[in-house]
């Protein structure tokens, strides 16, 4: 009778049930509560985040393949010196590129003498890839008395001042360093020749981002690529809220076309 009552009382529904600290239950259940309250603290954060971006949408970083950020800047020097002077001490920037080539579309006045002449600042090989032999760093423009470099960043501008004062010294006189940004070159009204150079400039350096985009290690993938993160259910999840943050960027970007094709970039990584 006594042990009936006991079974009775134990399988009671107001009965507390015996605690199984012992066989380590308590300490699983304990370790996924603190799991579950990691858990909270990052889906607020994201919630918050994701609630930011939506109310005050931000385009994506722009770089240029040295990393640095996209910062487009013209240089302008005076000229003490003739163009073809000036054209022979700068040349070489031009790597190995010889005067054929170079001058190829120059302009020459009435006796023959050079007067104007455009052509890339090379550097050997590349930091993000390394197929490529060289890369163009800025384009060097001589027109009479002026000379104008254009750069795509502020540490490439600092490095082509560096090489004209050491080239040229007091035959060039620097003026001015003017820069504009892609989006203030995207809102203003360019003449109907510069638009198209732009907008391809823009696609061509997008497309390169994003590229190497796909290989770079991202916070939000707890930095996985997101090559890497694809490969597992929890990647996948992780990139699926990255796409949904750039789908409500795209939605209230006001130059929406700076936001990336979610479905090439789906495809890409086989989503």
């Amino acid at each position: 009778m006594g042990a009936a009552a006991s079974t009775s009382a134990a399988a009671s529904p107001g009965t507390r049930r015996p605690s199984c600290s012992a066989s380590g239950c308590g300490e699983r259940r304990g370790g996924s509560y603190r799991r579950c309250y990691e858990w909270n603290i990052e889906l607020r954060e994201t919630y918050f985040a994701i609630r930011d971006d939506i109310h005050h949408p931000r385009p994506p970083k722009l770089c240029n393949t040295d990393g640095d950020p996209l910062v487009p800047t013209t240089l302008r020097f005076d000229l003490r010196c003739p163009p073809g002077e000036a054209f022979e001490r700068l040349k070489s920037l031009a790597l190995d590129m010889g005067d054929g080539e170079l001058l190829a579309d120059a302009e020459r006045d009435a006796a023959g003498q050079l007067r104007a002449v455009r052509f890339s600042w090379l550097e050997r090989g590349n930091r993000q890839h390394e197929s490529w032999e060289n890369t163009v760093l800025g384009t060097i423009a001589i027109d009479g008395p002026r000379l104008t470099i254009e750069v795509n960043s502020a540490r490439r501008s600092r490095r082509i001042r560096t090489q004209v004062e050491e080239r040229l010294g007091e035959d060039a006189v620097f003026r001015a360093a003017l820069t504009e940004s892609i989006e203030e070159q995207l809102a203003r009204t360019p003449s109907p020749e510069a638009l198209p150079e732009v907008q391809e400039a823009l696609r061509g350096f997008l497309a390169r981002h994003w590229e190497n985009w796909l290989d770079s290690k991202l916070p939000a993938l707890r930095f996985e690529t997101p090559r890497q993160a694809a490969k597992t259910p929890a990647g996948r999840e992780r990139l699926e809220a990255l796409f949904a943050e750039f789908a409500c960027h795209a939605r209230h970007a006001t130059q929406p076309e700076l936001a990336p094709d979610v479905a090439e970039l789906r495809a890409r990584l086989g989503m």
